[in-house]
This record gives C-alpha cells, sequence and structure tokens, in this order.
C-alpha cells in the first residue's frame, strides 16, 4: 500500500505541474492583449492632445 502513496504526490506534482503551466500561458496571453490595448489607448490620448513625437 505504500506504493500508492508514493505515486500519487508524483501524479499530483504532474497535474500542479500543467496546471501551472495553463495558468502562465493565460497570463501571458491576457499581458500581451493588455499591453496592446494600452498602448493603443496611451498612443490615441497623445494624438489627442497634440503631443505626438514620432510622425
Amino acid at each position: 500500500m505504500s506504493y500508492d502513496r508514493d505515486v500519487q504526490p508524483a501524479a499530483q506534482m504532474s497535474l500542479w505541474l500543467a496546471v501551472a503551466m495553463a495558468l502562465w500561458i493565460t497570463v501571458v496571453c491576457l499581458w500581451e492583449f493588455f499591453e496592446v490595448t494600452t498602448c493603443n489607448d496611451h498612443e490615441r490620448v497623445e494624438s489627442q492632445a497634440g503631443i505626438k513625437d514620432i510622425e
């Protein structure tokens, strides 16, 4: 029975690893999306204010 106890943490560890990878990918995708959105908003605000450095 001790063999089952040894196997379970390893399976749980791989499950946590898979969950962590999925969360990491989700966070990176969301970060990229929001970074692009905020950059576009920032440019739009600058162009409305007339403070455009680069034409």
